[in-house]
């Protein structure tokens, strides 16, 4: 199997070869979908999104700038469409919504999906840019590097954000708690 990089598929579709750009969207799809479900809570928002972000790569992908990871740059869009569809959006499903607990599950992983719950109850409620980093880091698993990329701010701004984010979330679980 030959594997060929983002930058040579990018190049090959702005030669003619259009029906390359099928490689990047198998390759993507799936954690750009992830992270627009993390942020939105909605599959069908979710989906929306990740077909828009196609769309947007596509007919932007003359200004993509081949000495950058494609990646990143693709990932930008994602986060800038995410942030976009739900202010406009406003579309949530509610947390609520995933309570259905059969009888059988013990007392402990009721407990864990309880708290589960509360912690994603929280993260929505945070402000889009403390969300967006927190889904990064701890759901998507990406480096303060990664994030500095897809973000396009300084990898020190990553680290005292990503503070002050977990702080925030920090206070509302605890405020959660008290309920």
């Amino acid at each position: 199997m030959i594997v060929i990089n983002d930058n040579e598929i990018v190049l090959k579709v702005l030669q003619g070869e259009t029906d390359e750009f099928r490689h990047l969207v198998a390759k993507y799809q799936q954690p750009l979908f992830n992270y627009a479900f993390r942020h939105t809570r909605d599959v069908d928002l979710a989906k929306d999104v990740t077909q828009q972000v196609f769309l947007k790569t596509y007919e932007k992908l003359k200004s993509f700038d081949t000495k950058r990871k494609f990646f990143s740059w693709i990932f930008r869009i994602t986060v800038n469409e995410t942030i976009n569809f739900v202010k406009y959006n406003r579309k949530y499903l509610p947390i609520d919504t995933m309570k259905n607990i059969p009888d059988a599950e013990s007392q402990t992983e009721t407990e864990n999906k309880e708290i589960k719950d509360r912690v994603q109850k929280a993260i929505m409620r945070l402000d889009h840019k403390y969300r967006t980093l927190i889904l990064l880091k701890h759901f998507e698993d990406y480096s303060y590097s990664e994030i500095a990329d897809i973000l396009e701010i300084p990898e020190k701004k990553v680290k005292s954000r990503l503070f002050t984010a977990r702080e925030k979330l920090s206070k509302l679980l605890q405020r959660e708690l008290l309920r």
